[in-house]
């Protein structure tokens, strides 16, 4: 298995608004290949209008497959929105590769030459961060890891068709501790499982306010203020599987061997 070069990002954002985006981009094909014009011209712009109620779509086109997830939390028209738009920014950004992902606070995109239904990826990966710290990590970190503990068993192991869980646990200092987990739902129970235990060991270690950690196939995030619509998250969901705060934040953006 052959090292794609990469490149570690640590940057520095204002969180002003809910818009942070994430890419990375691999696997360049030849200048004289017909992979964006016959595959992805067509298969892109197709994804938002075909997602169902689950936020949930996958699809191909020759070569091309595609994978959307929208956050569990979402109402249908606003998951729609945001892969239309990411649809279209990830062909502007990585038009030329032949493997893409593209991270939206509220979705995420994937495309790539090879197929990716059922198969569980950790790499490449984003962990974003506040850059403000809890007072008392100790006691924090204790209470984050039995909320985490207990959604990831919720998100993996609850259902078919949307593997995603929130909930909040009272933490240190007055503090009270929001989460939510989700995995592409395509994951057997013990992948999804497998991919939240790993991206938690991808949040900061200092443990700051709030974090989040974006891979390929599953996403943790957690804060200080609620977030997540819990309501939503309820709700029944379509169970037909489809092949076809405020403050500073850092980034770590990661990439891996494949």
């Amino acid at each position: 298995m052959a090292a794609i070069a990469f490149l570690i990002l640590t940057t520095v954002f204002a969180l002003v608004s809910c818009e942070m985006e994430f890419h990375n981009c691999y696997l360049n094909y030849r200048s004289d290949s017909l992979y964006r014009m016959n595959y992805l011209d067509t298969l892109l712009p197709s994804l938002s209008s075909n997602i169902g109620d689950d936020g949930f779509y996958a699809a191909s086109e020759g070569p091309a497959h595609a994978v959307v997830l929208c956050r569990g939390d979402l109402q249908l028209n606003e998951c729609r929105s945001c892969v239309g738009v990411v649809a279209s920014e990830i062909v502007q950004l990585c038009g030329n590769q032949m493997r893409a992902i593209r991270w939206h606070i509220n979705c995420m995109l994937r495309y790539s030459d090879e197929p990716m239904l059922g198969t569980m990826a950790t790499m490449p990966n984003t962990t974003v961060w506040s850059e403000l710290n809890v007072t008392s990590p100790d006691r924090f970190k204790e209470v984050l890891g039995v909320l985490m503990d207990d959604l990831r068993g919720k998100a993996a192991y609850g259902g078919s068709s949307l593997k995603a869980a929130a909930g909040n646990r009272s933490g240190p200092d007055g503090q009270t501790i929001y989460a939510m987990l989700q995995c592409t739902p395509d994951l057997s129970n013990e992948s999804c499982d497998s991919c939240l235990s790993q991206a938690a060991q991808l949040t900061p270690a200092w443990y700051p306010i709030g974090a989040r950690v974006y891979t390929p196939s599953c996403i943790i995030r957690y804060e200080i203020s609620p977030f997540y619509n819990i309501a939503r998250l309820e709700q029944p969901r379509d169970q037909t599987l489809k092949p076809s705060s405020s403050g500073t934040y850092h980034t770590l953006i990661s990439d891996g061997d494949t």
